[in-house]
Protein backbone atom coordinates (compact mmCIF):
# COMPACT_ATOMS: atom_id res chain seq x y z
CA UNK A 1 0.00 0.00 0.00
CA UNK A 2 2.86 2.36 0.86
CA UNK A 3 4.54 1.60 -2.48
CA UNK A 4 1.30 2.11 -4.37
CA UNK A 5 0.67 5.50 -2.73
CA UNK A 6 4.29 6.58 -3.18
CA UNK A 7 4.10 5.68 -6.87
CA UNK A 8 0.86 7.61 -7.18
CA UNK A 9 2.31 10.70 -5.49
CA UNK A 10 5.61 10.60 -7.39
CA UNK A 11 4.32 9.32 -10.71
CA UNK A 12 2.86 11.18 -13.63
CA UNK A 13 -0.51 9.44 -13.54
CA UNK A 14 -1.67 10.74 -10.22
CA UNK A 15 -5.15 9.50 -9.49
CA UNK A 16 -5.72 8.15 -6.00
CA UNK A 17 -4.13 10.97 -4.05
CA UNK A 18 -5.72 13.68 -6.18
CA UNK A 19 -9.26 12.56 -5.40
CA UNK A 20 -10.22 13.83 -1.91
CA UNK A 21 -12.85 11.11 -1.54
CA UNK A 22 -10.13 8.48 -1.92
CA UNK A 23 -7.07 10.27 -0.56
CA UNK A 24 -8.30 11.00 2.96
CA UNK A 25 -9.48 7.45 3.77
CA UNK A 26 -6.26 6.04 2.25
CA UNK A 27 -4.14 8.38 4.38
CA UNK A 28 -6.05 7.40 7.52
CA UNK A 29 -5.78 3.70 6.69
CA UNK A 30 -2.04 4.02 6.04
CA UNK A 31 -1.44 5.99 9.23
CA UNK A 32 -3.50 3.58 11.33
CA UNK A 33 -1.71 0.62 9.75
CA UNK A 34 1.71 2.10 10.52
CA UNK A 35 0.68 2.91 14.09
CA UNK A 36 -0.69 -0.60 14.63
CA UNK A 37 2.54 -2.23 13.39
CA UNK A 38 4.82 -0.21 15.66
CA UNK A 39 5.24 -0.66 19.40
CA UNK A 40 4.10 2.29 21.54
CA UNK A 41 2.06 2.86 24.72
CA UNK A 42 -1.17 3.67 22.84
CA UNK A 43 -1.19 0.63 20.55
CA UNK A 44 -3.89 -1.22 22.54
CA UNK A 45 -6.18 1.79 22.43
CA UNK A 46 -5.77 2.05 18.66
CA UNK A 47 -6.57 -1.63 18.22
CA UNK A 48 -9.90 -1.33 20.06
CA UNK A 49 -12.82 -1.75 17.65
CA UNK A 50 -14.35 1.62 18.54
CA UNK A 51 -11.21 3.59 17.65
CA UNK A 52 -10.28 1.48 14.66
CA UNK A 53 -13.75 1.83 13.15
CA UNK A 54 -14.19 3.93 10.02
CA UNK A 55 -14.65 7.69 10.16
CA UNK A 56 -17.85 9.03 11.59
CA UNK A 57 -20.58 9.33 8.99
CA UNK A 58 -21.43 12.80 7.73
CA UNK A 59 -24.71 12.94 9.70
CA UNK A 60 -22.95 12.17 12.99
CA UNK A 61 -20.23 14.76 12.26
CA UNK A 62 -22.92 17.35 11.45
CA UNK A 63 -24.80 16.59 14.65
CA UNK A 64 -21.63 16.82 16.75
CA UNK A 65 -20.69 20.11 15.07
CA UNK A 66 -24.16 21.48 15.81
CA UNK A 67 -23.97 20.39 19.46
CA UNK A 68 -20.60 22.10 19.86
CA UNK A 69 -21.52 25.28 18.00
CA UNK A 70 -24.94 25.87 19.60
CA UNK A 71 -25.10 24.07 22.98
CA UNK A 72 -27.07 26.98 24.46
CA UNK A 73 -29.95 26.29 22.06
CA UNK A 74 -32.82 23.93 22.93
CA UNK A 75 -31.81 20.89 20.89
CA UNK A 76 -33.88 17.72 20.61
CA UNK A 77 -33.25 14.40 18.90
CA UNK A 78 -35.98 15.27 16.40
CA UNK A 79 -34.28 18.58 15.55
CA UNK A 80 -30.88 16.90 15.16
CA UNK A 81 -32.40 14.22 12.94
CA UNK A 82 -34.11 16.88 10.83
CA UNK A 83 -30.93 18.95 10.43
CA UNK A 84 -28.76 15.93 9.57
CA UNK A 85 -31.29 14.27 7.28
CA UNK A 86 -31.42 10.91 9.06
CA UNK A 87 -34.05 9.23 11.20
CA UNK A 88 -34.00 9.61 14.97
CA UNK A 89 -33.28 5.90 15.31
CA UNK A 90 -30.34 6.09 12.88
CA UNK A 91 -28.99 9.13 14.74
CA UNK A 92 -29.23 7.36 18.11
CA UNK A 93 -27.55 4.24 16.70
CA UNK A 94 -24.83 6.29 15.03
CA UNK A 95 -24.00 8.13 18.23
CA UNK A 96 -23.85 4.87 20.16
CA UNK A 97 -21.54 3.36 17.55
CA UNK A 98 -19.21 6.30 16.92
CA UNK A 99 -19.33 8.30 20.17
CA UNK A 100 -20.29 5.54 22.62
CA UNK A 101 -23.10 7.62 24.13
CA UNK A 102 -26.49 9.06 23.20
CA UNK A 103 -26.81 12.47 21.54
CA UNK A 104 -28.45 13.90 24.67
CA UNK A 105 -25.60 12.64 26.87
CA UNK A 106 -23.14 14.15 24.38
CA UNK A 107 -24.96 17.49 24.58
CA UNK A 108 -24.92 17.31 28.38
CA UNK A 109 -21.14 16.76 28.32
CA UNK A 110 -20.64 19.74 25.99
CA UNK A 111 -22.75 21.90 28.31
CA UNK A 112 -20.87 20.64 31.39
CA UNK A 113 -17.61 21.62 29.70
CA UNK A 114 -19.01 25.10 29.02
CA UNK A 115 -20.12 25.42 32.66
CA UNK A 116 -16.66 24.32 33.78
CA UNK A 117 -14.98 26.92 31.60
CA UNK A 118 -17.37 29.66 32.66
CA UNK A 119 -16.86 28.88 36.36
CA UNK A 120 -13.08 28.88 35.91
CA UNK A 121 -13.20 32.35 34.37
CA UNK A 122 -15.94 33.85 36.54
CA UNK A 123 -15.51 36.16 39.50
CA UNK A 124 -16.74 34.03 42.43
CA UNK A 125 -17.87 37.14 44.30
CA UNK A 126 -20.32 37.99 41.51
CA UNK A 127 -21.21 34.64 39.93
CA UNK A 128 -23.02 31.71 41.52
CA UNK A 129 -22.82 28.10 40.46
CA UNK A 130 -26.61 27.97 40.36
CA UNK A 131 -26.83 30.90 37.95
CA UNK A 132 -24.29 29.36 35.57
CA UNK A 133 -25.93 25.92 35.81
CA UNK A 134 -29.37 27.35 35.08
CA UNK A 135 -28.02 29.36 32.14
CA UNK A 136 -26.77 26.09 30.59
CA UNK A 137 -30.06 24.25 31.15
CA UNK A 138 -29.35 22.41 34.41
CA UNK A 139 -32.39 23.02 36.60
CA UNK A 140 -31.92 20.23 39.15
CA UNK A 141 -28.78 21.33 41.03
CA UNK A 142 -28.26 18.02 42.81
CA UNK A 143 -28.20 16.07 39.55
CA UNK A 144 -26.08 18.81 37.97
CA UNK A 145 -23.48 18.52 40.76
CA UNK A 146 -23.33 14.75 40.24
CA UNK A 147 -22.92 15.07 36.48
CA UNK A 148 -20.28 17.79 36.96
CA UNK A 149 -18.32 15.72 39.49
CA UNK A 150 -18.41 12.67 37.19
CA UNK A 151 -17.24 14.71 34.20
CA UNK A 152 -14.62 16.95 35.84
CA UNK A 153 -13.61 15.05 38.98
CA UNK A 154 -14.49 17.90 41.32
CA UNK A 155 -17.45 19.70 42.77
CA UNK A 156 -18.69 22.77 40.86
CA UNK A 157 -18.59 24.74 44.11
CA UNK A 158 -14.79 24.39 44.20
CA UNK A 159 -14.70 27.14 41.56
CA UNK A 160 -17.20 29.39 43.29
CA UNK A 161 -15.34 30.14 46.51
CA UNK A 162 -12.95 33.07 46.16
CA UNK A 163 -9.41 32.38 47.38
CA UNK A 164 -9.61 35.20 49.91
CA UNK A 165 -12.58 33.50 51.60
CA UNK A 166 -10.39 30.53 52.54
CA UNK A 167 -7.74 32.88 53.96
CA UNK A 168 -10.28 34.92 55.91
CA UNK A 169 -11.90 31.76 57.25
CA UNK A 170 -8.54 30.34 58.39
CA UNK A 171 -7.53 33.63 60.03
CA UNK A 172 -10.90 33.96 61.80
CA UNK A 173 -10.75 30.35 63.01
CA UNK A 174 -7.16 30.70 64.26
CA UNK A 175 -7.92 33.96 66.10
CA UNK A 176 -11.05 32.50 67.71
CA UNK A 177 -9.07 29.59 69.10
CA UNK A 178 -6.40 31.92 70.45
CA UNK A 179 -8.96 34.06 72.24
CA UNK A 180 -10.77 31.01 73.59
CA UNK A 181 -14.08 31.95 71.95
CA UNK A 182 -14.46 28.93 69.72
CA UNK A 183 -17.54 26.90 70.57
CA UNK A 184 -17.60 23.23 69.57
CA UNK A 185 -18.98 22.72 66.08
CA UNK A 186 -19.15 26.43 65.37
CA UNK A 187 -15.95 26.92 63.40
CA UNK A 188 -15.42 23.53 61.85
CA UNK A 189 -13.49 23.21 58.61
CA UNK A 190 -15.62 22.83 55.48
CA UNK A 191 -16.58 19.23 54.93
CA UNK A 192 -15.65 18.10 58.46
CA UNK A 193 -19.14 18.30 59.92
Amino acid sequence: MVRMLAADVLGENRGLTQNPLLAEPLQEMLLLGLLLTSDHPYRDRLASPRLASPRRPRAIRQAIDLLHSHPEQPITIAKLADVTGVSERALQAGFQRYAGITPITYLRQVRLDRVHEELRQADPAQTTVAAVAHRWGFTHLGRFAGYYRARHGESPSEHSTPPWAHERYATHRDNSHERGRCRPGRHMAPGSG
